[in-house]
């Protein structure tokens, strides 16, 4: 039987491609026209919905809005909303009106505290604020980013959001893991845990500093980095972890774990940590957050299969100031957080869900995540056992920093509640309630490599 050379042509291409893995087409001049227009600079819908609960994309908090009391340098972010009262609330007896627009972790507190959960929803306010860089360099990286090595690595792409018009679920996970929290922060990040006992205990306090030459405005023309985030922390809380420190490496190859490093103080060494990946426990978040729950979602996108399911609106904590910004010991429940605290309110968010692939092994079966339109972070997520059943879920606290321009801390990469719902345990990962975040200025590579961290280390 003879194959016409066109055929044979074709079918080589399709092998190469398979092969290439799965190399993900950039959009069109078309598309790029969008943004800035009936799109806002990094994808979102400019438009308000139709009867008006989400309102259009103004530009995010005005700066005259910004609370009188807050001064340039300070950690503490005051609300911008505190005069605000809920326009209603939603409790376990009407929240089948709400269903859909509720995550099913948001069901689960409802279903396990029928009588002391509650979503107090307030007026929506697209309030995050972004430097013009971020929107400007957007509109370019949407025209050159693409996705090789079956959609683990990204190319060609720095300084924007490489895929603003994502065209699965794969793309928007990247949006999340290098959308932008600000170029660089410092502060503190403490980890709080209700257990058993239903009060809150301490886990760990630190100051923490965050950087993304990913986004470094100076850097935006060179070619990408090998890594588009750094984070450090170093313990000072509780008295046996005093001195303790860590450095976490994020790559822009996902085919690989992060690079993450320990310091030892009792032992004075530094140590490659590579069990910090995967559905290793993070044992500073009590053993019941995965490492690659950090943030939401942390880390290669090797094990599952991610399908970008679409956008709808649904109640999130949103401008949560008082949350993550208030004492643990105060707002922190026996089951969950004190419903007078959190505030939400109504926003897009894309919706990702997530298989394990065939032959993989992770503790999450299946996982969806909901990122928010504005930003692109996770918002909320729902993680589930072998057995199909809700096992854990997360909640952020969204509180756009108005001094960085950004929609949350990258110092921590903002603040959430994660719950347990089998260990009936919950924690608050990221608290600023002992002081808070700011901006800083970014430093040069040699203070991100194993022998700085090993330098800074006490006791």
């Amino acid at each position: 039987m003879k194959i016409c050379k066109s055929l044979i042509v074709i079918l080589i291409g399709m092998v190469s491609l398979a092969y290439a893995g799965f190399a993900v087409a950039k959009i069109s001049p078309e598309e790029a026209a969008k943004l800035g227009t009936t799109l806002t600079g990094i994808g979102a819908e400019m438009a308000g919905n139709a009867d008006g609960t989400i309102p259009a994309y103004t530009g995010g908090l005005p700066v005259s809005d910004i609370p009188k009391s807050f001064k340039e340098g300070d950690l503490f972010h005051p609300d911008p909303f505190a005069a605000e009262k809920p326009l209603f609330s939603i409790t376990a007896a009407n929240m089948g009106q709400y269903a859909d627009r509720l995550s099913e972790t948001a069901k689960m507190l409802f279903k396990k505290n029928p009588g002391t959960f509650r979503i107090d929803v307030y007026k929506t306010h697209r309030s995050i604020r972004y430097p013009a860089f971020v929107f400007e360099n957007t509109k370019k990286v949407a025209l050159t980013a693409n996705l090789t090595e079956e959609n683990l690595k990204l190319e060609n792409s720095r300084g924007g959001i490489p895929f603003p018009i994502p065209k699965n679920g794969s793309e928007a996970m990247w949006n999340h893991q290098v959308g932008y929290v600000g170029v660089a922060t410092e502060g503190t990040s403490d980890v709080w845990m209700v257990g058993s006992s239903g009060k809150p205990g301490l886990i760990s306090k630190a100051a923490v500093r965050d950087e993304s030459p990913y986004w470094d405005p100076d850097s935006i023309n060179e070619p990408g980095p090998k890594f588009f985030s750094y984070y450090l922390w170093v313990f000072d809380g509780p008295p046996r972890i005093v001195g303790e420190a860590g450095l976490a490496r994020r790559n822009m190859d996902g085919r690989g774990s992060s690079n993450v490093y320990l310091y030892f103080a009792g032992q004075r060494r530094v140590r490659l940590a590579p069990e910090f990946s995967f559905d290793g426990p993070s044992q500073n978040q009590g053993g019941i957050v995965t490492y690659d729950d950090d943030g939401g979602y942390c880390g290669s996108q090797v094990r599952y299969d991610f399908k970008l399911i679409g956008k709808k609106e649904m109640y999130v904590p949103y401008n949560a100031y008082r949350a993550a910004y208030g004492n643990p010991e105060e707002t922190l429940g026996p089951a969950h957080m004190e419903p007078d605290v959190l505030r939400w309110e109504l926003h897009r968010v894309w919706v990702v869900e997530a298989t394990l692939k065939p032959g993989m092994r992770h503790l999450y079966k299946k996982r969806v995540f909901y990122l928010d339109e504005d930003c692109w972070k996770v918002n909320m997520y729902d993680n589930y056992d072998a057995q199909d059943k809700l096992f854990r879920g997360g909640l952020r606290l969204m509180d756009p920093m108005y001094d960085a321009e950004a929609p949350t801390a990258g110092a921590s990469n903002g603040t959430l509640l994660c719950f347990d719902f089998n260990a009936n345990m919950y924690v608050i990962n990221g608290s600023r309630g002992s002081g808070g975040v700011r901006p800083a200025k970014i430093r040069s590579f040699r203070d991100w490599t194993p022998a700085a961290l090993a330098s800074m280390g006490v006791r």
